[in-house]
This record gives C-alpha cells, structure tokens and sequence, in this order.
C-alpha cells in the first residue's frame, strides 16, 4: 500500500552533474520540466523557486564545513569546480634560452616572403586631410 502512494524513484547521479546536484534537486528539476511541457507555467514557476533555495543551501553547506585560508579548504574548492590536481615535473635540463632558441628554430620559416603592399587607389592621386577637416566631417553625419 505504501508503494501506491510513495512510489521509489531512481535518480542516477554522475561526476559530470554540478558539485550541487542532490537526487532531490535532481527530481525536482525533472519534475519542473514535466510541468513545463504540459503548460502548467505557475507550478512549474513554484517549483523553480524551490529549486533554488535548495541549490543556494546545498552551495553554502559544501564551503562552510572546512576552515578558511588551508589546502583542505582548497582542495575543496578545485573539487567543487571540478578541477584536477596538476602534477609538475622540473627536469632542470633546459634554460629558458634554450627552450627560446628551439622554438624560435622550428617556427621560423626561412621561404617565408613579406608580401607586397596593395595601393587600393591611383597612387597619383594623393589627397590628405587634416585632423580639424575629418572632425568636421564627422561631425556633420
């Protein structure tokens, strides 16, 4: 009698849903979608409202519970945005002139041709213009 009522419901929830996402809000946003699609907007709109004040929880309760300022409460943070500790390895064999050298070597093209500047008008016609002229130009328009 009590599956009638309060049928069990599944939610599967994976590491790509937000650090925030609870198989309750989970439902609620699955929920709030149905309503949506059947047209019922007021629900629907009360049901956003829940939605995020569960949310707005939920973020405030994931920083609270570590101390301010330390690795736990960092790790933290690069958890919550999904962030993976980066491993960095100093070989000490290369300068950075040498890394510059290399680079500048193998980015260098030694065909490469500066091209040729294109005239868009007569060059014979030669016409300049004063800073007062332009201001007044586009001042008018």
């Amino acid at each position: 009698m009590l599956d009638h009522f309060f049928p069990e419901r599944t939610v599967t929830l994976s590491d790509k849903d937000p650090y925030y996402m609870t198989p309750q809000i989970k439902s609620m946003l699955r929920k709030k979608n149905k309503l949506l699609r059947k047209g019922r907007i007021e629900e629907a709109d009360a049901l956003t409202k829940r939605i995020s004040q569960s949310i707005s929880v939920q973020c405030r309760c994931t920083l609270t519970s570590v101390s301010k300022g330390g690795k736990a409460m960092w790790d933290k943070v690069n958890t919550v945005l999904k962030k993976k500790p980066v491993c960095r390895q100093s070989s000490g064999s290369f300068t950075a002139e040498q890394l510059n050298n290399h680079f500048a070597s193998v980015f260098t093209d030694s065909c490469y041709k500066q091209p040729l500047k294109k005239t868009t008008t007569d060059p014979q016609y030669k016409n300049e213009f004063s800073e007062s002229e332009i201001f007044y130009i586009l001042d008018r328009i």
